[in-house]
């Protein structure tokens, strides 16, 4: 088999005169790489080997690290469950996702389209150290600026190049409450915000 993918070239937005650079195929400055919009973060990903069907494409969102149980399927062998935690110390459950149903089978998600997340981290040192989080399901994305309490909402269904926010809820009570369902576009904001909330490096600055 053989794997493609793709980077989002330098973080050079934010340097006088070569804040052109990253955003040559889009219509706003600062949003290339070390942002957490889809033209920082999203890149293209090339997979052919033996079964694959030739000029055949996808849609759906993966994540890097999904290569991981991907390449061992591939290769015959069971992904584990969990692998080892950052310093050796224990062991945390894999987050990686094998693509083989995409690959084979024309699956069209290996996610939950509406709990499952994929998110997205960065601290731009050419801008100061901002820290950005995005994270999305299959249809929204919540793009969070040093604060889960500071997010734009973006449906990328719609709106692929995320230039149109969405209105936000005044307060998650009715998604805490379990009022709301995955039909109403303000529950994907809440649950989007709640893993930038708890699951990101802007966990500690929640307030």
């Amino acid at each position: 088999y053989v794997i493609f993918i793709s980077d989002n070239g330098t973080p050079m937005y934010a340097r006088p005169n070569l804040d052109f650079i990253d955003n040559m195929y889009i219509t706003r400055k600062g949003r290339g790489k070390g942002t957490a919009y889809q033209s920082g973060a999203l890149v293209p990903m090339i997979i052919r080997g033996p079964a694959i069907a030739a000029n055949t494409s996808s849609n759906a969102s993966v994540h890097v690290a999904d290569l991981f149980s991907t390449m061992l399927e591939l290769a015959g062998l069971t992904p584990p469950r969990q692998v080892s935690n950052r310093d050796g110390t224990g062991k945390v459950k894999l987050d990686a996702v094998s693509l083989t149903p995409i690959l084979f089978q024309k699956a069209g998600y290996v996610r939950d389209p509406n709990t499952a997340y994929i998110l997205n981290e960065n601290q731009n040192l050419m801008t100061g150290g901002t820290r950005w989080v995005g994270a999305q399901n299959a249809f929204y994305k919540v793009v969070c600026v040093d604060s889960p309490n500071n997010c734009t909402f973006y449906n990328l269904a719609d709106d692929p190049l995320e230039e149109y926010p969405l209105a936000k809820p005044d307060s998650c009570a009715d998604y805490a409450k379990g009022r709301w369902t995955p039909a109403n576009p303000q529950w994907h904001y809440c649950r989007l915000v709640e893993v930038v909330a708890g699951e990101s490096f802007l966990a500690t600055a929640k307030q």
